[in-house]
């Protein structure tokens, strides 16, 4: 029999994991009814255990007899670390669906796309949430509601897609499709940025993003200060290499206060080694990644604040494919930190 062990805790293959989707929470009972001892309150995204599973619990069975707040479903005997007792099913889905924070990485922050998940995510539907709308000049940052729809409620034609995912986030109780961002704090609604590039055949589809050549950058400017991501591309000498050169694509964010002397000293951050980058501007340009997706100023700081694609670039498109979310910090020498990221993996489709 096989064996896990996960917390200290030991499970075996008849136990599998759920997480809790009911942004209010659940809790654990003695028994399997509603009026049954409360033992153990289970928040958002806490992950139980089914005992003595013989399958994963994931669509709708013989045993979904029970109707509570017009969800469908049936008492399932779990465990945590330190209890057991029964949940209702309605509120749970197969799998660990929601990320903890790492390393402060999400932590004041949390950015995802709205509409269906495909993978795990990081999500606190506490959160102050917003819709990032970049062709909207006047409110590029929106206050809106978000919401959890899980697949006991999907419609039946929805249900036969729903072996591939299972749950939607809604926003404003609508399915569609936009950038939302999770703030601790409250936001104002963003703030305009005149912007500039000195190349006229650089477009910005936030859709798909923007791919910056070596010598090509996309510029704002903010007063006396011009903030600028661009491409470059260093090249080695290497004896191994065919034409005995490589060639390393990077990006970079640099800001510059023209007030700060003459001539004015610009800080230069590295954003390369936060992105999965592989050889050539040539070969990443192929897979149009890393891009530039998004731009603002989110903590109202009158700094620039952005949001970067990035993907391994393998022609399979096994992986991944994340978003980055880098907020100004002036405090940092940097004056700009990774503070979000939402991460989409895939299949090998080979």
């Amino acid at each position: 029999m096989l064996t896990l062990s996960l917390m200290g805790m030991k499970l075996t293959a008849e136990v599998w994991p759920y997480t809790v989707m009911a942004p209010s929470g659940i809790f654990l009972r003695e028994g399997p009814s509603k009026t049954s001892k409360r033992l153990l309150s289970l928040p958002f995204g806490s992950v139980v255990y089914e005992i003595n599973a013989e399958m994963p619990y994931y669509r709708f069975s013989d045993m979904d007899t029970i109707m509570i707040e017009g969800i469908l479903g049936h008492w399932m005997k779990v465990k945590t670390q330190s209890n057991e007792g029964f949940v209702f099913s309605g509120y749970v889905i197969s799998g660990e669906c929601i990320l903890p924070t790492t390393d402060g990485v999400n932590k004041d922050y949390q950015l995802v796309r709205s509409g269906i998940q495909w993978s795990r995510i990081t999500f606190d539907p506490k959160l102050n949430w917003y819709m990032l709308d970049q062709n909207n000049k006047n409110q590029p940052i929106k206050r809106v509601t978000v919401s959890i729809q899980t697949w006991q409620t999907f419609k039946e034609y929805e249900r036969v897609e729903a072996e591939f995912y299972s749950f939607k986030i809604l926003v404003n109780g609508r399915d569609t499709t936009c950038w939302l961002l999770g703030s601790k704090e409250e936001l104002a609604t963003g703030h305009a940025f005149s912007f500039f590039t000195p190349d006229p055949l650089v477009t910005f589809d936030f859709d798909q993003g923007l791919f910056l050549y070596p010598t090509q950058y996309f510029s704002l400017t903010n007063g006396n200060i011009e903030f600028r991501i661009s491409g470059k591309e260093n090249i080695f000498l290497d004896r191994h290499e065919e034409e005995g050169y490589r060639r390393e694509y990077g990006m970079f964010y640099t800001r510059t206060d023209f007030q700060s002397g003459y001539p004015p000293v610009p800080n230069e951050f590295d954003l390369t080694p936060y992105l999965q980058i592989e050889g050539s501007a040539e070969h990443q340009h192929s897979f149009h990644t890393p891009s530039l997706v998004w731009t603002g100023d989110i903590n109202g700081d009158h700094e620039l604040d952005f949001i970067l694609l990035t993907s391994p670039a393998h022609e399979s498109h096994e992986g991944s494919e994340s978003y980055l979310l880098f907020i100004s910090d002036k405090t940092s020498s940097t004056f700009v930190r990774k503070a979000a990221a939402y991460t989409i993996y895939y299949f090998d489709n080979c």
